[in-house]
């Protein structure tokens, strides 16, 4: 019987797992599918990098104020109504966006969409936590981590080949329809952690109402050293890994190093995929170790190493350009680790909300750097055009990876 039933469980929480795969996909291509379609964007709407950043950077800013609501209500309502009223939420957003003619309104739509996907990565995490074992998690993260990468790597070469096919606003409103789609899904299939004789199948601890006196403590978690040192390295870390690759990345390897984008978005989509695998494999080795800090501080180190090398030596080779890419994929995706950490360093009642105020760190820092890249080539133009729109120097993107260093440190 018990067999039978620890088959049934992993039948079900693997289902569960790619239902909700396929929605944090989706999370991580609206956040990186505006440097594939940066020039389409400026020219739609016939906008400076300031209007074209802020419109990505919305996203962030809104991701960021909902990150503590979120692990409240992961905790508080569950994984399946978060998620579902999270991806319809989101397509709706996305729809606005595909239409929009007026700035304003691309906005508005973007805003909609952060405000959507702002709950499914740490609605995943909590669900991760409840649905598999402990001495798992940080192998469970890194797959989590990898497979949303997936829409990372789909949002760069596939969708510029995709736009060769449709225009930018065909794509989505499409994608708009899938979400609502996987919303749907979410509704009818995606369940909450299931136990038997009052223990979990898998052996992870099971909230209820009488321990719900973690959200009178936030103060507690945020006073709490890994939780805010993981937030920290968040912001500067992947917050600025997210702001660039998320935006700038292509048009830098297009102004600087004169590249069509069909190739430049070659250096982003590897850059990408390094950070995927790099996730991945970091969650298993960190396990397998039983290290956590160490690794998380020589990924770091290599991080702020690569960016003062663009910075110092400047223009160099196609080849080295692709390794420093590669490098910052890598690096970044240490970071990961930052989520067992927190997760380590609260009670299981506080999981969800431990995870979004790490959280908040990324997202604030991937929002306030890419506004300050924006602003920092608006600045230095001077006044180059490439297919009617803004083109931007060497010296100008040295400036904004000047910046980018400053935060990572």
């Amino acid at each position: 019987m018990y067999v039978e039933k620890k088959k049934y469980y992993n039948f079900k929480r693997w289902g569960i797992y790619a239902i909700l795969s396929l929605s944090y996909v989706l999370v991580f291509f609206q956040r990186m599918a505006p440097a594939a379609v940066a020039d389409d964007l400026m020219r739609a709407f016939s906008a400076d990098a300031s209007t074209i950043s802020m419109l990505s950077a919305i996203y962030y800013y809104v991701y960021t104020l909902m990150q503590i609501p979120s692990g409240i209500l992961s905790d508080k309502i569950g994984v399946k109504k978060i998620i579902t009223i999270g991806n319809i939420v989101a397509g709706i957003g996305t729809i606005i966006f595909s239409v929009s003619h007026l700035v304003v309104y691309a906005y508005l739509g973007r805003f909609i969409i952060g405000l959507g996907v702002s709950v499914i990565f740490v609605g995943f995490m909590k669900n991760n936590s409840t649905w598999f074992e402990a001495k798992m998690y940080s192998l469970i993260s890194g797959l989590t981590v990898l497979i949303g990468n997936i829409g990372s790597v789909i949002a760069s070469g596939p969708l510029v080949e995709i736009l060769h096919l449709y225009k930018w606003r065909v794509v989505f409103l499409w994608l708009g329809f899938l979400s609502i789609i996987l919303g749907a899904l979410s509704y009818l299939f995606v369940k909450e952690g299931e136990y038997y004789n009052g223990e979990s199948v898998s052996g992870i601890w099971r909230i209820n109402d009488s321990q719900m006196h973690g959200y009178h403590n936030i103060e507690s978690i945020i006073r709490n050293k890994d939780i805010r040192i993981s937030a920290i390295i968040n912001f500067g870390i992947v917050g600025s890994y997210f702001a660039f690759i998320g935006l700038w990345s292509v048009p830098y390897i297009m102004d600087v190093y004169k590249i069509v984008r069909d190739e430049a978005i070659i250096y982003n989509t590897v850059s990408l995929i390094a950070f995927a695998i790099g996730a991945f494999c970091i969650g298993y080795v960190s396990d397998y170790l039983k290290k956590r800090r160490i690794i998380l501080i020589i990924g770091s180190g290599i991080y702020m190493c690569v960016w003062i090398c663009m910075m110092l030596f400047g223009h160099a080779s196609n080849v080295m350009v692709l390794l420093y890419y590669t490098l910052l994929g890598v690096s970044s995706s240490t970071a990961v680790l930052t989520y067992t950490i927190s997760k380590e360093s609260v009670e299981r009642d506080c999981t969800g909300l431990a995870i979004s105020i790490v959280n908040v760190g990324l997202f604030l820092g991937a929002a306030i750097i890419q506004s300050i890249i924006g602003f920092t080539l608006d600045h230095s133009w001077k006044g180059g055009l490439r297919d009617g729109i803004r083109m931007y120097d060497e010296n100008a993107y040295i400036c904004s990876i000047y910046y980018i260093i400053v935060f990572a440190v």
